[in-house]
């Protein structure tokens, strides 16, 4: 799932290079992934869309793959 998020978030920045994602797994329930992304500030905006669409379209993106995944996922950007 890290690999299909970093390649839809590299393709709709326009500083790619400083995208990071630290994918985190919860212990007490190891089917719970937990993405944060660190981006440029003149890619959160692109990321995160107008009224929120684009990062909605990335979360339902990414949900579908953890159901094939049998998963739960969130994906949060950090400030």
């Amino acid at each position: 799932m890290k690999e299909l998020l970093e390649l839809i978030l590299r393709e709709i920045a326009t500083h790619p290079k400083d995208i990071s994602i630290e994918e985190h797994i919860d212990p007490n329930d190891p089917l719970f992934v937990r993405f944060l992304i660190t981006a440029h500030e003149k890619d959160k905006g692109l990321i995160i869309g107008r009224g929120g669409r684009t990062i909605s379209a990335i979360r339902d993106v990414l949900s579908i793959r953890a159901i094939r995944d049998n998963k739960k996922v969130r994906l949060d950007i950090v400030d």
